[in-house]
């Protein structure tokens, strides 16, 4: 008499072999039937042309017989499930390439492309000195992007010579009611069958360079002025000018590294970066404009190290840590559905908009990296003095 453990054991080894014959009648049911349609498509077309090579095709039915089985076989190992199998096996493969085909559907929607269309008239307005380094280096690469420039500036009158070499850039003079007129009024009619959209206004003071040490007076407030209150002052007159049917993008470049570092070296860039930081939180109060700021670091320039002569670090890629992200920006926020979507939850609709660009931008910003810095230059310091006397120790000895 057995136990009942022994039965309990019994019954677990029938449930897994009925299960494992189950899994095997069902798949030997899925390629029967493909053989069954098989064989059945061959002799279709075996009536169909006759001749010899329908003698050649009978191969296929003895074939078909020592694979298969004969048919009172297939029936007996015929559980009926065959149909939903392949109905389960359907819905599988349609969800898997729809799911494939949305993905790829989404991937390309999301991808930004190198430059936009040229039959596209999106246009960029910067408030600037083109004579900055960086400035201009940000207007050449957006005019490589084929957008439509403007630079407004009080010094862009020596620059408009260069205007005629450029099919797309044009200089804006703030103290002339002419110009700022003209510019308004490109969003109220189109050229030719372009229909004109202002895609960003970029606010930037100088962002390279500025004097160094202790300033004058004088000198202190053709910064302030020249940086600050005249490109303001030009925003204002322009915003009641902006399409009433569309959001515009204010992006504010902020040259705030000296500040962050409590730097006495560059006086006047402490206080146009606080001025820089009172406009950010005044224009987010326009219902037209959705204003971002970017944090300026180091960024090579022109040759040099960085665009701060007295730090002796190298700066980052001005193309791929500037230009390219202030493009996506820009591009994300006039894009489609999809990119416009993915910006907003980036930046949690909005909430959060300030961005720390270049080399020590957001470093800067923690309160131990001033000190970091010290003991970083006591180092190298150090380190070239060692260099140094050891030259001429090697030059003596030789």
């Amino acid at each position: 008499m057995s136990s009942g453990r022994d039965k309990g054991t019994e019954d677990l080894v029938d449930q897994a072999f009925d299960l494992g014959h189950s899994f095997y009648a069902k798949a030997y049911q899925l390629v029967t039937n493909l053989g069954d349609a098989t064989l059945k498509t061959v002799n279709e077309l075996k009536d169909t042309i006759g001749g010899e090579p329908a003698e050649a095709l009978n191969a296929i039915e003895p074939l078909h017989a020592s694979l298969f089985g004969s048919s009172s076989r297939r029936n007996i190992w015929s559980s009926g499930l065959g149909g939903t199998f392949k109905q389960h096996l359907v819905l599988g493969l349609g969800v898997s390439a729809s799911t494939i085909l949305l993905s790829y559907t989404v991937v390309k929607a999301l991808r930004i492309p190198k430059a936009i269309s040229r039959d596209e008239t999106q246009v960029i307005l910067i408030l600037g000195d083109y004579g900055d380094p960086i400035i201009r280096s940000q207007v050449l690469d957006f005019y490589r992007r084929n957008y439509t420039v403007f630079i407004c500036s009080e010094t862009v009158d020596r620059f408009k010579l260069q205007q005629e070499d450029f099919e797309n850039l044009y200089f804006i003079n703030p103290q002339s009611n002419d110009d700022l007129y003209k510019f308004t009024k490109l969003f109220e009619n189109n050229w030719g069958d372009k229909v004109n959209k202002l895609a960003a206004i970029i606010f930037t003071p100088n962002l390279s360079y500025f004097t160094p040490g202790e300033v004058s007076l004088d000198i202190l407030q053709y910064e302030i002025r020249s940086n600050i209150l005249i490109n303001y002052n030009t925003l204002l007159k322009i915003l009641p000018h902006i399409p009433k049917n569309q959001t515009t993008q204010l992006i504010l470049l902020n040259p705030s590294l000296s500040y962050n570092l409590e730097n006495v070296h560059h006086p006047a860039e402490m206080f146009i970066s606080g001025f820089i930081t009172s406009i950010y939180k005044s224009m987010r109060n326009y219902d037209s404009l959705k204003v971002f700021m970017i944090h300026i670091g180091l960024f090579q320039v022109r040759g040099q190290l960085s665009n701060y002569k007295y730090m002796k670090w190298h700066g980052s890629d001005i193309n791929k840590c500037l230009h390219d992200p202030i493009y996506r920006l820009i591009r994300r926020y006039n894009g489609n559905f999809l990119q416009r979507l993915f910006q907003r939850i980036n930046t949690f609709n909005g909430r959060w908009s300030v961005y720390y660009m270049g080399k020590y931008s957001l470093l800067a910003t923690f309160n131990c990296f001033p000190i970091i810095l010290q003991i970083n230059s006591i180092f190298c310091n150090i380190s070239q003095w060692i260099t140094h006397y050891t030259k001429k120790i090697i030059t003596r000895i030789s």
